[in-house]
């Protein structure tokens, strides 16, 4: 695939108004960039880039998961009590 003659669409959702602006890819280095229009304004500063089975680029905003921070869990009660009362029964009874 010659990097030239590729384009892709960055499609901008917002207010149920879709605003389809075509691309090139760049080199850059090693690498392909995309040169994103000014006029979309990003929701982060990093992304996540997926590719799916029709070829379709997909940027999503990379975010922390809020379980492996320790500050989060040690701030949260994660028990939860039983959503149905009663003895345990069978291969409920936790063995020891």
């Amino acid at each position: 695939m010659n990097s030239s003659n590729f384009f892709c669409s960055i499609v901008l959702i917002q207010l149920k108004e879709v605003i389809a602006m075509p691309v090139k890819f760049r080199s850059v280095g090693q690498t392909r960039g995309l040169s994103i229009p000014s006029s979309i304004i990003p929701l982060a500063n990093q992304f996540n880039i997926f590719q799916g089975k029709d070829r379709v680029i997909v940027f999503t905003p990379k975010h922390e998961n809020p379980f492996h921070q320790e500050a989060f869990v040690q701030s949260h009660d994660f028990s939860q009590p039983e959503a149905f009362g009663g003895n345990l029964i069978g291969a409920e009874i936790p063995h020891d």
